[in-house]
C-alpha cells in the first residue's frame, strides 16, 4: 500500500497551458483508493442475496462497516472475501447503564478472540486490514460530558495496546477515530502513538469536491493530533434531498467521481463514500444524513441512482489489477479554454496512459470547454465518459493532438 505526503497546489490555469513532462500515477492506486461505507445490520440491507451482488458489482476493494454484532452479519461480511473486498472495522464498545459510554473493559477478549472465528470455512479475521477508533464520538454521544477527549485518548489508546501487543494484527491498519465536528479536534491531546492513520469525515455539503476549506481545516487539526500521519478520508459524499445541505441525483452523480479524483489528486490515499444504500426511502423524514447512498429503495425495490454507474464505471475503465510499477513520464500541452481544468495523470501496466479532465464547475447544468492536448508523439486517442458508459470512442488525431469537449463530470482520455 502507497502513502503519499498530503500537499495542496492551487492553480488557476490561464487560456493556454505548457504542462511539460508530467510524471504518471498508477492508474490501480487510484482505484485501489476507493471505498464504500455499508451498514450490514439495518434493515435496507436485506436480502443479503440482493445486496452482495450490487456491492461486488460496484467494483470497490475496500468496505468500511461498524464492528461485527451477529453471526448473520459475520457470515455476510466473509461473502465478500473472495471478491478481493477488505474491511475497515469501526471498533466501539459502549457501556448499557446508566448511560452509553466508552468502555475498555471488552477491547482485549474482542480483539484476542476475533482471529480464531471461521464461518462457512473463511477466516473472518483474514478480510480485515484496517481497525478504527469510534466513529464520531463527540457528536454522537450526549452522555459523555465534558471529558469526552480524554474518554476518547484513553480508550483508543487501549485499543492500539491490544492490537499492538497481538502478532495476528500486524499487518492491520490502526485508524484515528473520527470527529463529527472538525473544531473538535482542537480539543484532542496528541494521539499519535496510537495510530497509524489519521482520519476525516470533511463533507462539502452542497459545495464542489475541489473546495478543499473543510479538509484544510481537518488537516490543520489532524497534523496537531496525529503529527507525521497520512490521512484517510472514511466518510465523504454527497446527500440527495431538496433541504439546505443537498443536491440533486445528477449533481451527486457528477460531484461523486470527482470527489474520488480530487481527494487522490491531493494525497488522500482512501476515500470511503458514505454510502452504498440511502437509510430511508424518498419522501420519508428526509434526513440529510440518510440519503448518501449511491442506490435508493423505492417500493421495496433497490434502485441505481446515476452516481453509482459513475463510480462503477470509472473503476472499470481505470482497473488495472497486478504488481506495482514505476509509472513513466508523458509530455503534453494544453490550449484552449483551460481556465478551471482538472487533470489527473494515470498510467496502466501496458504503458497506456489515462488523462482523466474534469471542469471544477458547480450546478447541475452541463458545461463544456474545448481543450486541445498536444503531445510529442501520438498514435492512438480514445475518449471515454464514465458517467454513461464504459465503451470508448476512437479521436481524430491532427499533428499529434486531439480536441476534448471537457465536462463537469470526468472525461478520459487513454493514449499512446
Amino acid at each position: 500500500m502507497h502513502y503519499i505526503a498530503v500537499a495542496f497546489v492551487i492553480t488557476l490555469l490561464p487560456k493556454s497551458m505548457l504542462a511539460g513532462s508530467v510524471q504518471a500515477r498508477q492508474s490501480s492506486d487510484f482505484v485501489d483508493s476507493i471505498g464504500i461505507n455499508i451498514h450490514l445490520d439495518y434493515g435496507n440491507y436485506a436480502p443479503w442475496s440482493t445486496v452482495r451482488p450490487l456491492i461486488t458489482g460496484l467494483g470497490v476493494r475496500h468496505i468500511r462497516w461498524g464492528f461485527l454484532t451477529t453471526s448473520s452479519d459475520n457470515s455476510e461480511l466473509v461473502s465478500l472475501y473472495p471478491y478481493g473486498i477488505k474491511a475497515d472495522l469501526v471498533f466501539e464498545t459502549l457501556t448499557k447503564s446508566p448511560h452509553p459510554v466508552l468502555d475498555e473493559t471488552p477491547i482485549t477478549s474482542l480483539i484476542t478472540s476475533m482471529p480464531q472465528i471461521a464461518v462457512n470455512g473463511i477466516n473472518l479475521f483474514s478480510g480485515i486490514e484496517a481497525v478504527e477508533g469510534p466513529n464520531e464520538y463527540d457528536i454522537n454521544n450526549g452522555h459523555a460530558g465534558p471529558d469526552w477527549p480524554a474518554q476518547l485518548a484513553s480508550y483508543q489508546a487501549a485499543l492500539h495496546s491490544a492490537i499492538r501487543s497481538n502478532r495476528a494484527y500486524d499487518h492491520v491498519l490502526i485508524l484515528a477515530p473520527s470527529m463529527g465536528r472538525r473544531v473538535n479536534l482542537a480539543k484532542l491531546p496528541d494521539m499519535s502513538e496510537t495510530v497509524d492513520m489519521g482520519n476525516a469525515h470533511p463533507y462539502n455539503w452542497q459545495d464542489i469536491p475541489e473546495n478543499s476549506a473543510a479538509l484544510n481545516l481537518y488537516l490543520t487539526g489532524s497534523n496537531a493530533i496525529f503529527p507525521g500521519k497520512p490521512l484517510w478520508e472514511s466518510e465523504n459524499g454527497y446527500s440527495i434531498i431538496t433541504k439546505p445541505g443537498g443536491v440533486t441525483e445528477a449533481v451527486q452523480a457528477k460531484w461523486v467521481p470527482r470527489l474520488l479524483l480530487d481527494n487522490y489528486r491531493k494525497g488522500i490515499s482512501r476515500t470511503y463514500l458514505y454510502e452504498l444504500i440511502d437509510e430511508e426511502a424518498p419522501g420519508d423524514a428526509y434526513d440529510l444524513n440518510h440519503h448518501y447512498g449511491l442506490m435508493k429503495i423505492i417500493n421495496g425495490v433497490f434502485t441505481r441512482k446515476p452516481s453509482y454507474a459513475a463510480v462503477r464505471n470509472l473503476i472499470t475503465i481505470l482497473n488495472d489489477p497486478g504488481p506495482a510499477f514505476p509509472p513513466g513520464f508523458i509530455s503534453y500541452t494544453m490550449s484552449g479554454d483551460t481556465s478551471n481544468v482538472q487533470v489527473l495523470t494515470l498510467e496502466k501496466r501496458n504503458n497506456q496512459y489515462y488523462l482523466v479532465a474534469w471542469l471544477a464547475s458547480a450546478g447541475a447544468a452541463d458545461v463544456r470547454q474545448s481543450v486541445t492536448f498536444t503531445f510529442s508523439s501520438l498514435s492512438s486517442a480514445t475518449e471515454y465518459t464514465p458517467n454513461t458508459s464504459t465503451t470508448g470512442t476512437g479521436l481524430k488525431i491532427t499533428n499529434n493532438a486531439v480536441t476534448v469537449n471537457v465536462p463537469d463530470e470526468p472525461v478520459i482520455l487513454e493514449v499512446k
